[in-house]
């Protein structure tokens, strides 16, 4: 995109609606060349190639709104002043985020004439422009959507609306997903207020406070209700376990955590029923489950639904193996395999004969004659596969040079047992 700037003949600021921004002067000689007007037009170039905004009614005051907004953000990140206005420094045509009724449009009457106003902060409310000048209010209709930014940011109670702010990121980041998302070139006021609630539910959660105050601050500034207040059963799950390391052989130590799930929801009081995967072994009780056993066959699904009067809330969790490793994520040398029990002590199972232990860079091992093309493998004390080998002889050498000193486990294992050995390294 380029920039033909300080043409005397131009006495605004503008895209081209192709690659341009021509930037003039006041008409006292000013530059028009600020760093908020630069990026209030470049903005223009960045909606005109995802929603294609029209330049006329409310579908042109929102993509003024949205230029003042990134304008503004451009400047707060350029500079680190927030002053939330456009225009401040030249002059001329000056918008307020904050305060839209307060700073009169003369560029607006030297256009389209009539008295001189502010902009509107409600939608339809006082100063709404109804008439055909100026793509029928474009540029003055815009400061509603403003004010709903600025009060999504800062919050305050307006029109006798509450607005918590969630910060001026996380409101420029709805901002900008529902413009480059969810509007297309014909939408209105009501159609930014559906589509910012889908933004602020794609980043944040359908639960969440963004989302309670997007609501909000649309309904402070005429555009839709307010979010009930504690009216809606959510659930708000914690930290869950979505991915295994695959092992060749499931196992289960019993009494051992695998994972605890646990939610929470946005009323007191509920009851919390879980549906849990017939293979796998847990315990639930009220908003936790606790996994021992996963069960054999990933990816499986688990879910609670809370209940607290005529509502309920119900949240999915889909549980799979991680594809770039080969073991589960929890201590399972010491397991016991598909009802089949291993025995170990200080100086490996004496079923299973290796040595020198300890060792240094390798060790040989003996095998029978079943348990030969069996595998073999090393593990640490995580129950985390290090190295895998297959047994090829009765007797055979092994090469650990790649692992450093510590305490392994030797782990031979067949289709019906295993057996299992603990291994010194010192080096």
């Amino acid at each position: 995109m380029s920039i033909n700037a300080g043409v005397s003949s131009y006495n605004e600021a503008a895209f081209d609606g192709s690659h341009t921004i021509k930037v003039g002067q006041t008409p006292g000689g000013a530059s028009l060349a600020e760093i908020d007007v630069l990026g209030h037009e470049f903005s223009h170039g960045v909606i005109k190639s995802t929603s294609n905004l029209n330049s006329y009614c409310e579908s042109g005051a929102l993509g003024e709104s949205f230029a003042d907004i990134f304008g503004l953000m451009i400047q707060n990140y350029g500079t680190g002043i927030l002053n939330w206005t456009i225009g401040e420094d030249v002059g001329y045509g000056e918008r307020s985020l904050s305060d839209p009724t307060s700073i009169n449009q003369s560029l607006f009457q030297a256009t389209c004439g009539g008295t001189l106003q502010g902009q509107p902060a409600i939608y339809h409310g006082q100063n709404w422009y109804y008439g055909s000048c100026d793509h029928s209010g474009s540029h003055i209709n815009d400061g509603v959507q403003n004010k709903w930014f600025y009060l999504l940011v800062r919050g305050g109670t307006f029109n006798n609306v509450t607005v918590g702010g969630i910060g001026i990121d996380k409101a420029a980041c709805i901002a900008y997903k529902n413009v480059t998302q969810y509007l297309g070139s014909s939408s209105v006021y009501s159609d930014a207020r559906a589509g910012s609630v889908l933004a602020a539910s794609s980043l944040y959660g359908a639960c969440s406070y963004e989302l309670a105050q997007v609501k909000n601050a649309w309904a402070a500034v005429g555009v839709g209700s307010p979010a009930p207040p504690n009216a809606t059963l959510c659930i708000y799950p914690g930290d869950f376990v979505t991915q295994l390391c695959k092992h060749d052989f499931n196992c289960y130590n019993s009494g051992a955590v695998q994972a605890i799930y646990t939610v929470n929801t946005s009323l007191s009081g509920a009851s919390f029923v879980w549906s849990i995967p017939a293979s796998w072994i847990a315990t639930t009780s009220g908003n936790t489950a606790t996994i021992y056993y996963f069960g054999d066959m990933l990816p499986a699904s688990i879910s609670v639904t809370a209940t607290l009067g005529s509502q309920t809330a119900t949240y999915g969790h889909t549980v799979g193996w991680n594809p770039h490793c080969q073991i589960y994520g929890w201590p399972c040398t010491l397991y016991r395999l598909k009802g089949h029990n291993a025995s170990v002590n200080s100086t490996g199972n004496p079923d299973l004969k290796f040595s020198p232990n300890p060792a240094n860079n390798s060790f040989s091992a003996e095998f029978t004659e079943s348990e030969i093309g069996n595998v073999l493998e090393i593990q640490n004390n995580l129950g985390q596969t290090l190295m895998e080998f297959r047994a090829n002889g009765k007797e055979q050498s092994f090469d650990v040079s790649i692992l450093s000193s510590g305490v392994y486990f030797v782990i031979l294992k067949s289709k019906e047992s295993f057996k299992v050995g603990r291994l010194i390294l010192n080096k």
